[in-house]
């Protein structure tokens, strides 16, 4: 299972990258957990917004088809606001990276994520507890208050991933789940960035 997995250098409305991008280690980690190198089986693959440094890996997966050959990726889930929702001017830009991607990858199954619900894998439980859906009907001035936000169970552990989320979001997830968001492990907001209001969820 697998959350986003990382940036394509110099993506900006394009699919043109540069440097090493992260699609190449991830594939060598890939193959080194498969039991088989040549047949590596993803049962869910989670992104949680369309930012570069966090779909960067998965759309330029799509253009590998070295690797595509040797990889089976049972589910993607992924949220995309609608254009008409977005107030961000670099949305247009960004629309067609998913869809372009699961079309060249011949994805059997995607889901739209949505608040509430709860997929399986193995003894992996994923719950999804916040999406573009908390700050709608506003418009979304920033993407990063579009990333899913979700809580995986996994060994006895629970671990909340809030993706990028920012401040139009985390007051809404505060209000929502309450303690229920505890968890033992945190992935912190935006990289640690100071403008996402989640202190409130901290907590």
């Amino acid at each position: 299972f697998i959350i986003d997995g990382g940036i394509c250098a110099n993506r900006i409305g394009s699919n043109q990258c540069s440097g090493d991008p992260s699609v190449n280690r991830l594939f060598k980690t890939l193959q080194a957990l498969a039991d088989d190198p040549n047949k590596i089986v993803i049962s869910g693959w989670l992104i949680t917004h369309i930012h570069n440094d966090h779909a960067g890996a998965f759309i330029d997966l799509a253009e590998k088809p070295e690797y595509l050959s040797k990889i089976t990726i049972k589910q993607v889930i992924y949220s995309q606001p609608a254009d008409s929702d977005m107030a961000d001017g670099n949305q247009p830009k960004r629309l067609n990276w998913m869809p372009d991607a699961l079309e060249k990858m011949k994805i059997s199954k995607t889901v739209k994520a949505h608040p509430g619900q709860e997929f399986y894998f193995a003894d992996l439980k994923l719950t999804i507890l916040g999406c573009h859906d908390l700050v709608k009907p506003a418009n979304i001035t920033r993407h990063n208050n579009a990333s899913v936000v979700s809580m995986i169970e996994f060994g006895g552990k629970k671990m909340l991933f809030l993706a990028d989320s920012e401040k139009d979001s985390n007051p809404k997830l505060e209000t929502l789940y309450g303690s229920t968001l505890d968890a033992d492990i945190l992935q912190v907001a935006h990289h640690g960035y100071n403008n996402t209001n989640a202190g409130i969820v901290y907590k």
